[in-house]
């Protein structure tokens, strides 16, 4: 729905990633405009407030045997355009 000027405003949930939006318009007398939007939104981009993390492990081969590692990663959303994160891995 448009106002009197025309304008429009909604939100649409869009993944991580990149992500093609197309947008059709109908008008009065029965036509039809149709625009695309191409929209990127990074991996490490998190919503403001929010914390995510995952810690992974396991066992891997190496020169002299088999090693234990552990994997961890964080992020969290300082706003809507600025995410903190921190990566480590422990062979």
């Amino acid at each position: 729905m448009t106002d009197q000027a025309g304008d429009y405003n909604f939100n649409v949930d869009i993944y991580y990633g990149a992500s093609v939006i197309t947008l059709k318009m109908y008008g009065p007398g029965g036509e039809i405009r149709s625009e695309d939007s191409y929209v990127k939104i990074p991996y490490n981009l998190i919503p403001k407030g929010e914390f995510q993390y995952a810690v992974a492990g396991g066992e891997t081969e190496a020169v002299g045997g088999n090693r234990n590692y552990v994997q961890a990663m964080s992020y969290y959303g300082v706003s809507d355009r600025l995410s903190i994160g921190a990566n480590s891995d422990i062979p």
